[in-house]
Parts: structure tokens; C-alpha cells; sequence
């Protein structure tokens, strides 16, 4: 089931009226609308490179009242699709009936966006984007919001094969106390899912003043135009434009993720060997210490 885009629909119909900076926030609106929908003029204009004054134009030049009727519409356009548990109902709603069609939908959906990986200036991108990883004593990981499942599961495999690990994933005053611990020779890769944001704007300002350039793992096209970046790893182009896109997309960011790890271990050899040996005396520590009674 596809859910309307009544902005793309709105823009078909207005865009002779639009001044080349209308046009670029209209375009924003709709190509990330369930986003836009949940931040401020001001955001969406900082997003956009223009003004809020502007992002208020384009609003009612498109034919809406202003930013509420517009978020408001979208909203209602969206149904329950805006909300954690929203989006986890239309998943669930749009596979097959069957067990078997639902798991035949997954792999069909990774099989694609593994095709789509799977180019020359992909995976030397990512082989660049492991080297300026490599390039520091520890690995700085920030990821929020519904980046925050694939920068832990990256931070735990990093921990488990030997490698030093920080996780940055807190969000206002906590996420500045996080960003405390940094050193100046840390690496830092971000994941960031759909267009920048305010937290993810700010980290990227604070590293670019300390003259980092992080890895990016990302979908959005306005990552890819910020100079402050490295290397850029796209997802966006890898989904495949049928099926559902909230799997489709969670895959690619996972599959972008294990590519990456697997290019950081490739020279890793004989430590990541170690690391999961200690591992194991670890756990074999733990099973061998007494247990605790259970209360009666």
C-alpha cells in the first residue's frame, strides 16, 4: 500500500509559481515529508538552505493555509505511518498473509539492494571510508533516533573484534556530556537516517571545528553535498522503489553497516582473533562462578 504524497502532488500542480529557492524547500517537502512534518519552518529552512520566510511561501504558494495545515494534511495523509508503532503496523500490513511470502519479501528486498551494492564506486567508497576509520586509536559512533539500532549493533561488533569503541546516542545536555569523552585522534562515524537535523547538524559542526571529517552512512541528498563529510556512504539509491519501503530501507542501512565492518576487519587478522579468544575465557569465567541460590 503507498501512501499519498499530496506535497509531489501539489508541487505537479504549482510549480510554475515557484522561485528557484520555493522549489528547492517544496522538493524537500516532498521527498521527506513524515520529517518535515515533525520540525519547525526554521529547520526545514536550515535543511534547505533558504529562509523561514520562505519555507512559509512555499507552504501557501503550494495551496496550503501555512506550515500547520500543511503538517496537518500530511498527517492525515500519512494515517498511523508517522509513529514508531505506526510504521511497525504498515510493515506488518503490507507483506504477504503467509509466513513464507513474508520471508521470501525479505530476501527478495536484500537481494536487490545487495545488486545495487555490489558496483565498483560503491565498495570503494566504503574501502575509503574504512581507511579514515582505521586511521585513529578509537572509533566514535553517533547515531540517534532510528539510526540508534545499527550504531549499537556496529559499536558491539567493533567492541567484540578488538577495536576501541565510543557510542554516542544520547540526545540534548546527555549527548553533550557524550561528547566530552572525544579525543582529538578519535575517527567518528555517523548514521543518520533521513535528512540532517538539528543534533546531527551540531556534532558535524563541532568536529568540523576541531578539522575531523567523519564517515557518514546516510540517505539523504543533502548529506552528500556537505563538504564537512568524508566519505559518504549512500543507501538511498539501494532500496529497491517497490516492495516496503520502511524494510527496505532498514536493510540497506544494515547491510551498508556490515560492509563497512567487514572492510575494518579485513586487516584486523590475528587481533580479532585474540579479542574473540578473550571473549571466550569470559564467558567460560562467568559460567564456571557459583550461582546464586533462588529464593524460595
Amino acid at each position: 500500500m503507498t501512501t499519498p504524497n499530496i506535497t509531489q502532488a501539489a508541487l505537479a500542480r504549482h510549480t510554475d509559481r515557484l522561485s528557484p529557492a520555493m522549489r528547492r524547500v517544496a522538493t524537500y517537502l516532498a521527498d521527506f515529508p513524515a520529517a518535515a512534518a515533525h520540525t519547525s519552518a526554521l529547520q526545514i529552512a536550515t535543511a534547505t538552505g533558504t529562509s523561514d520566510a520562505t519555507v512559509v511561501r512555499t507552504i501557501k504558494a503550494l495551496g496550503f493555509a501555512g506550515l500547520p495545515a500543511w503538517r496537518d494534511a500530511v498527517l492525515r495523509a500519512q494515517g498511523d505511518g508517522t509513529t514508531n508503532a505506526g510504521r511497525v503496523r504498515r510493515t506488518l500490513r503490507d507483506l504477504p498473509r503467509s509466513d513464507t511470502q513474508a520471508l521470501d519479501t525479505w530476501l527478495t528486498s536484500a537481494a536487490g539492494i545487495i545488486s545495487r551494492l555490489h558496483t565498483p564506486s560503491t565498495l570503494s567508497q566504503i574501502t575509503r571510508a574504512a581507511a579514515s576509520l582505521r586511521a585513529g586509536p578509537r572509533i566514535a559512533i553517533f547515531a540517534q533516533g532510528s539510526a540508534r539500532p545499527v550504531g549499537i549493533f556496529v559499536h558491539d561488533m567493533l567492541v567484540r573484534f578488538g577495536f576501541d569503541a565510543l557510542l554516542l546516542d544520547r540526545r540534548g545536555a546527555d549527548l553533550a556530556d557524550q561528547m566530552l569523552l572525544l579525543r582529538p585522534d578519535d575517527s567518528t562515524l555517523m548514521i543518520a537516517v533521513g535528512p540532517p537535523y538539528p543534533e546531527a547538524l551540531g556534532v558535524l559542526a563541532l568536529l568540523a571545528a576541531d578539522r575531523r571529517t567523519p564517515v557518514l552512512i546516510g540517505n539523504a541528498p543533502q548529506w552528500a553535498a556537505d563538504a564537512r563529510l568524508g566519505p559518504y556512504l549512500d543507501t538511498e539509491g539501494t532500496a529497491p522503489e517497490t516492495g516496503n519501503q520502511h524494510l527496505t530501507f532498514k536493510l540497506a542501512f544494515f547491510l551498508m553497516a556490515e560492509l563497512l565492518l567487514t572492510a575494518l576487519l579485513h586487516e584486523r587478522g590475528a587481533q580479532a582473533t585474540l579479542a574473540l579468544e578473550r571473549l571466550d575465557v569470559v564467558r567460560a569465567t562467568l559460567d564456571r562462578a557459583p550461582k546464586r541460590p533462588r529464593a524460595k
